[in-house]
């Protein structure tokens, strides 16, 4: 799984363990995550249809907040881009994610979740959770999982999956810069619809 991947995938996937267990003083900014989870653990274990990939991805949308993760990860290449451009490459960042999601998501449902707390304020939180594979072979290795919360129109929204210490946003972040450096922003945008053409992530 390369690293986009697993940083995409895993710490979503892990939440979404049947085995997700909570701490005594929940904040608002968890109880909103589990009730979401739960919903997304409850559809994907519905028969894959049409509907059910519709469903699951309207409520990542609900989940992310692509506006700000796009912006993030460009960085100071976000400067002097067109509202167009901008649109473009989220959309383009949206479709990626999301298709990571549901081709991937139920590959890694087997594993149990600690919410360990959340500290912040009224419009961030830090989520932070572990988690441990109760597969049978599967490494017993407790994964360190945070959540970057913050509130957009009154809801929460995630900006950044933080996997041992590995941010989404920052690995997104490299990687983009690597290309943009070398292919230009038309580079960019060529390569990522290239990914989604050809079905990678």
């Amino acid at each position: 799984m390369n690293r986009i991947l697993k940083a995409v995938l895993v710490p979503l996937a892990f939440a979404l363990a049947l085995g997700i267990s909570s701490s005594a003083f929940a904040g608002d900014a968890q109880t909103y995550m589990q009730a979401r989870q739960t919903e997304l653990n409850t559809v994907l274990h519905q028969p894959k249809s049409p509907a059910r990939t519709t469903r699951v991805a309207a409520l990542l949308d609900a989940m992310f907040d692509y506006d700000k993760l796009a912006h993030d990860s460009l960085g100071r290449n976000a400067e002097g881009k067109t509202d167009e451009q901008i649109k473009e490459f989220t959309d383009l960042l949206k479709q990626l994610v999301r298709r990571a999601y549901q081709k991937n998501i139920e590959k890694t449902l087997d594993y149990e979740i600690q919410w360990v707390g959340e500290t912040g304020g009224d419009d961030h939180a830090t989520l932070s959770t572990t988690a441990k594979s109760t597969k049978p072979g599967d490494s017993q290795e407790t994964i360190s999982i945070k959540y970057k919360l913050h509130k957009r129109d009154g809801h929460w929204m995630v900006g950044d999956v933080i996997t041992e210490e590995s941010s989404l946003v920052n690995t997104y972040r490299n990687q983009f810069n690597k290309t943009l450096n070398k292919d230009g922003w038309d580079g960019l945008i060529r390569k990522l619809k290239n990914k989604i053409a050809t079905g990678r992530t």
